[in-house]
């Protein structure tokens, strides 16, 4: 049974790129230099998908394991 965290398609956002800054709340890109805070859901041609940078929207629901379950009989 294998579960995917994320979608298949994930809209591109800036607060997702290798070249976004997350700092006091603010999502600034490194690429621009006039004025490089960006609003978190825009994105440019630049845009690089950073997996990290996604935290899963929905936990998924995990097994509860019992100790029975470890023991080797």
């Amino acid at each position: 049974m294998s579960r995917k965290i994320f979608s298949e398609k994930i809209e591109p956002a800036c607060k997702y790129c290798v070249y976004s800054e997350k700092r006091s709340g603010h999502v600034y890109c490194t690429k621009k230099r006039k004025n490089p805070e960006v609003d978190p859901a825009d994105s440019c041609f630049r845009y690089k998908y950073n997996p990290l940078d996604r935290v899963p929207e929905v936990v998924p629901d995990l097994p509860e394991f019992k100790a029975e379950d470890f023991s080797i009989d």
